[in-house]
């Protein structure tokens, strides 16, 4: 093995062994101090270098790190605040009515959690430290009416009109009812009504709709279907119980916007009126939620397209319209409330001169043909996207099958009616 001490100072060298990293032509010098000045690496080479840019001025990367640390916090405050704003107001039309009781002795956060739990209003926490905020509270027990998936403010408001009159009557009147059926079911559960004043208060033309066309007398459509609490003084007033069902039907329109009327694709306008008539049709003819806006786009294709809309129910409002007028004991043969027989003759369904006959007269009824309910009036106003012109029920579940082929439509009515669904 070579002596290192001795090693040929102009031989090659050993980078790997410590003590060999000398200048060329020097001698071996085992003492010399790699990190003195004189020390050669002669291995080292200037050109492999490269020059690293210099780094950041200190301020640049304090800059740097406060705007990041600003844009996370304007990212969390913003997704803070959306949350607390949807506790507040959330998203969407208000839902059903419901009672809801405010025992004795509850506190204001006892009244929150009450309503949270009831479906009223989101949270219930939210809700405590907002009415602290405001400087409200001190809530009177009771009944009171409230509908869910309400603002704070809007049930807040609730409570300060203070609660229902202690009810004497409730009276449920389902979606789907002609005026008829209203009169009926309201003689049938408020015994202290007179018929006659009923019939008065309903067909007199005295007792009228915000958005009911002025040359349009008849109430159909315009009184909203629902459970009402029924006060004693009021059980015994016809007028003011058709008018509180004419009021509450111009507050739904309101509150679902359907009084602004809606443009179709082809830049006609309908007006709220019309919004009602439309709603009515659907009322009769769906019998699940999920079909009644794909029911409303039909609808409103047949109209663009200037074609009758089909719908049977029409007609069968229109056979009927003379003998209701004769008989206030009248009712719409689809509620199975009364003697109706939904069956059409083809002269029915072939007369020209009825307005309401669907069949062959193209564009909408004069009136509404029911009362439609919340959901029915918001199909209305949000019809589904579609190019659907035909419907039909293909299931004894209520569902329909769409489409814009005709031939696809006979075959899919064919199979229903060989299946029994009709």
């Amino acid at each position: 093995m070579t002596d290192l001490t001795t090693r040929d100072p102009n031989g090659p060298l050993d980078p790997m062994v410590a003590g060999t990293a000398v200048g060329a032509g020097q001698a071996y010098d085992p003492t010399l101090d790699p990190m003195s000045p004189e020390y050669i690496d002669p291995y080292y080479d200037p050109e492999e270098w490269e020059r690293l840019p210099r780094r950041a001025n200190f301020f640049v990367r304090i800059g740097i790190i406060v705007v990041l640390v600003l844009l996370g916090g304007a990212f969390l405050f913003n997704r803070a605040t959306g949350w607390l704003d949807a506790q507040l107001d959330p998203a969407g039309p208000q839902g059903d009515a419901l009672v809801v009781e405010i025992p004795s002795g509850a506190s204001d956060s006892d009244v929150m959690r009450i309503l949270a739990e009831a479906g009223v209003i989101p949270n219930s926490t939210v809700a405590q430290y907002w009415i602290r905020y405001n400087d409200v509270g001190d809530f009177r027990a009771g009944d009171y009416l409230f509908r869910t998936n309400s603002s704070l403010e809007q049930a807040v408001d609730v409570l300060d009109a203070g609660p229902l009159p202690p009810v004497f009557k409730r009276l449920t009147l389902p979606e789907g009812l002609w005026t008829g059926d209203m009169r009926n079911v309201m003689l049938d559960n408020l015994e202290l009504l007179d018929a006659n004043e009923l019939n008065q208060a309903i067909n007199g033309g005295e007792i009228r709709s915000r958005f009911q066309p002025r040359n349009i007398d008849s109430l159909e459509g315009l009184m909203f279907p629902a459970t009402y609490q029924i006060g004693e003084d009021e059980a015994s007033n016809e007028r003011a119980m058709v008018q509180r069902l004419v009021n509450q039907m111009d507050q739904v329109v309101i509150e679902l916007g359907a009084d602004q009327g809606l443009t179709l694709d082809n830049g006609r306008q309908l007006s709220p009126y019309e919004l009602l008539i439309v709603a009515s049709m659907i009322e009769e003819e769906a019998r699940l939620d999920e079909d009644r806006a794909k029911i409303a786009r039909v609808i409103y294709n047949r109209l663009i397209d200037g074609e009758a809309l089909g719908i049977d129910a029409t007609t069968i409002y229109g056979v009927h319209l003379k003998r209701c007028a004769e008989d206030p004991i009248c009712a719409n043969p689809s509620t199975e409330f009364e003697w109706y027989d939904p069956e059409l003759f083809q002269s029915q369904l072939d007369d020209t001169t009825d307005p309401y006959n669907s069949r062959v007269v193209p564009g909408l009824p004069p009136t509404p043909i029911s009362s439609p309910g919340r959901a029915s009036i918001n199909a209305a106003l949000n019809p589904e996207p579609g190019p659907w012109k035909w419907y039909v029920l293909v299931d004894t579940d209520g569902r329909h099958f769409f489409t814009d082929d005709f031939g696809e439509f006979e075959r899919a009515a064919a199979e229903a009616r060989a299946n029994g669904v009709f």
